[in-house]
């Protein structure tokens, strides 16, 4: 049995990887794309820097409950990034009450990420 730890550790590189692979050739030059955790928790799935300044942090969720956690919404407000984003499988575009844009990853590669 596989200790429920390590099935996090496996689970954040899983959410991460795919979007590291298809976002990261499309960054303009002197952005560099990070994964965030606190000990305590607070995390981001992705952080996009420009130079050593964090600009976006985007959480990905593929299940049913779009939200930022308050540990997203926590390590946002740690890092001071401007634009943040909650990536889902969908089509939609709409941005939720603490500031995140919840949207769909072709979505946020044509409309937001050359923003960045």
């Amino acid at each position: 049995m596989i200790p429920r730890f390590l099935l996090r550790k496996i689970s954040d590189l899983l959410n991460g990887f795919p979007c590291v692979a298809i976002i990261g050739p499309m960054l303009l030059p002197g952005r560099q794309v990070y994964f965030y955790r606190t000990h305590d928790g607070a995390e981001l799935d992705l952080v996009i820097t420009i130079g050593s300044k964090p600009a976006a942090g985007i959480e990905i969720k593929f299940g049913s409950d779009p939200r930022a956690s308050r540990g997203n919404t926590e390590a946002a407000q740690f890092l001071g990034t401007e634009q943040n984003f909650v990536l889902i499988k969908n089509d939609e575009d709409y941005r939720l009450s603490n500031g995140f844009r919840v949207c769909g990853l072709k979505i946020f590669i044509d409309h937001y990420l050359p923003g960045i």
